[in-house]
């Protein structure tokens, strides 16, 4: 696995930590290692050989990831034996990354449990440069845009601020 992979797999794992109040789920790396898992994440980029590909291919075969750099993809899914499967694929580095951290968004604490939400997500940037644009004179705006920056820069929230024409 790339360093971008290991870092998700390793921040969605923590994010999960987090909300179930210390229990660690196991990072895997090969088929021998799954044992009896209840839930399969399957993290990584689409292009390599590794186990969220061979997942892609075995379970979601009518499922394509755009190639569009930063482009990733999310899907549920049953194996054979009734245990949930989620994909979580990558068309680079970076899509893998935001493939976990759109995951990550979909995990929530409740009654003492973690529950993931379901969702079908292809996902990638519609421009090449992201930003907020300021402009003008209005202290307070900018203020405010800068408050919302962070969050735009995580893939959590975009807000577009932006004049066409004049």
């Amino acid at each position: 696995a790339s360093s971008a992979e290991k870092l998700a797999a390793q921040e969605l794992a923590a994010r999960i930590e987090m909300l179930s109040g210390g229990a660690k789920p196991r990072i895997v790396r090969s088929k021998d290692e799954i044992g009896q898992v209840s839930v399969m994440i399957a993290l990584g980029v689409a292009g390599r050989e590794n186990m969220a590909a061979k997942h892609l291919r075995k379970h979601c075969e009518q499922l394509h990831l755009p190639t569009r750099p930063e482009a990733y993809l999310i899907s549920f899914y049953l194996h054979q034996d009734g245990r949930l499967g989620i994909i979580a694929l990558g068309a680079d580095d970076a899509g893998a990354y935001w493939a976990s951290k759109t995951l990550q968004q979909l995990l929530e604490r409740r009654d003492n449990q973690v529950l993931i939400h379901e969702a079908e997500v292809i996902d990638w940037p519609a421009y090449r440069l992201r930003s907020f644009k300021a402009g003008g004179r209005d202290l307070k705006a900018l203020r405010r845009q800068g408050r919302w920056a962070p969050n735009a820069k995580f893939n959590c929230l975009n807000i577009c601020y932006t004049t066409l024409g004049k």
